[in-house]
């Protein structure tokens, strides 16, 4: 069984999920996400390739490590 605190390249989870488990400081410092409104609705996160991407803190993202994601985009 995973523990929630483990984070490790591949895991999918969601900013909003990351919010509730480390500190804003860990999350920009760390792990390379922005809060971008004072309700952390949205947020920046840094991807593979040095760019940063706007997102809603519920979307879905994949860490790649070294604070790094990739966005997850659902298809129906």
């Amino acid at each position: 069984m995973m523990n929630k605190y483990d984070l490790y390249p591949g895991m999918i989870t969601t900013p909003a999920e990351l919010s509730k488990i480390f500190t804003w400081r860990f999350r920009y410092d760390v792990l390379g996400i922005q809060p971008l409104d004072s309700n952390s609705f949205y947020v920046r996160v840094k991807q593979l390739n040095d760019q940063s991407i706007d997102i809603k803190a519920n979307q879905k993202i994949k860490y790649a490590g070294e604070g790094k994601w990739l966005v997850v985009v659902e298809r129906s």
